[in-house]
């Protein structure tokens, strides 16, 4: 069992008490067994895809929530504090955000996106490549 497999069960414990469940009504409401879910907080079984969905669903929170690790990264941190933050005051965060990296949200991932391909092609071009014959 590595540490981010027990980070990761830590943190689903962490959002499952969080919503002031029971690990009884989780494992009903994801239609599991109790004994998966206590082994999935200990970090002893991966979930499945479809487990995991089940579970973001039921604690109320985005999937990739269930991968933030606030003790491990400052970034996990300010990614956890955004996630409890009222959607009423997220507009003032990314506002106060914008004027600590004097930019905006949009100019940033304009700046990071890669250039659009503007060459021109023909409808051959959007199919897959087709073997070629030897020579």
């Amino acid at each position: 069992m590595s540490s981010t497999e027990d980070s990761f069960g830590a943190r689903l414990r962490y959002l499952r008490r969080a919503a002031g469940l029971r690990v009884e009504d989780v494992a009903r409401l994801a239609d599991i067994d109790r004994s998966h879910l206590y082994a999935i907080e200990r970090g002893t079984w991966r979930p499945s895809f479809e487990v995991l969905e089940k579970l973001a669903r039921i604690y109320r929170v985005d999937m990739t929530d269930c991968f933030v690790f606030p003790e491990k990264h400052i970034r996990y941190s300010a990614r956890e504090l955004l996630r409890l933050t009222p959607n009423a005051k997220l507009a003032r965060i990314i506002e106060a955000a914008e004027r600590i990296l004097g930019k905006s949200l949009a100019q940033i991932i304009s700046e990071e996106a890669p250039p659009e391909d503007t060459t021109d092609m023909d409808d051959t071009e959007h199919h897959a490549p087709t073997a070629r014959k030897a020579r």
